[in-house]
């Protein structure tokens, strides 16, 4: 048997999730972003990263929260970079959205 890999696609309007975050303040951000995340400040971004995982996964189980997992900048390397390259370069084809 061969294991699945799963793929999460967020597109958020950024604007919209920036002025939740503006609504919400240090409430949402506590809600939704690890102390960690807070740290780096990723702001939209960390909420799209969650809500693909979420996606991916078909949805969020019970008991799961925005803390069970977090979102991290860094560079990718090697087969991974390709293919988000790729899948990025079809999307924004695509969708006519910058990625």
């Amino acid at each position: 048997m061969t294991a699945a890999v799963l793929v999460g696609v967020d597109i958020v309007e950024e604007d919209r999730i920036v002025r939740a975050a503006r609504r919400g303040g240090e409430v949402f951000a506590r809600r939704v972003t690890t102390p960690a995340e807070r740290g780096r400040e990723p702001g939209p971004a960390a909420f799209s990263v969650k809500e693909s995982l979420i996606k991916a996964v078909g949805s969020r189980p019970p008991g799961f929260s925005w803390h069970d997992f977090e979102a991290e900048s860094r560079p990718l390397s090697g087969w991974s970079a390709d293919l988000l390259e790729e899948a990025a370069g079809e999307l924004a084809a695509s969708t006519g959205l910058p990625l």
